[in-house]
């Protein structure tokens, strides 16, 4: 997916997507056009959580419009807009407002 492919998608007024790719999986929450993203391992969203596992996504983050976070969020050390966006075939919508 391209950063134009991605905007035009998560361009609404309130939604949430998801998406997978061969190594992670995550969720972009768009709301009031503010934008939450996280991004983890495969399977981080279905696995069982117990006292002793971390709650919190490996990576996460908000921003106040779509720009920013295409150019400051970071996924394991590198920017999610060069490592992760090119690997996502599509993002889901899973909820529209």
């Amino acid at each position: 997916m391209t950063k134009e492919q991605f905007k035009k998608r998560v361009n609404v007024f309130a939604g949430q997507f998801g998406f997978t790719t061969k190594k992670y999986e995550g969720m972009v929450g768009v709301s009031n056009r503010e934008y939450i993203i996280w991004v983890d391992d495969l399977g981080y969203g279905t696995r069982q959580i117990d006292e002793s596992s971390d709650r919190e996504p490996r990576n996460i983050g908000e921003y106040k419009n779509v720009d920013e976070l295409l150019s400051t969020f970071m996924v394991d050390g590198e920017l999610f807009a060069e490592a992760v966006l090119p690997t996502i075939e599509q993002l889901k919508m899973v909820y529209a407002g």
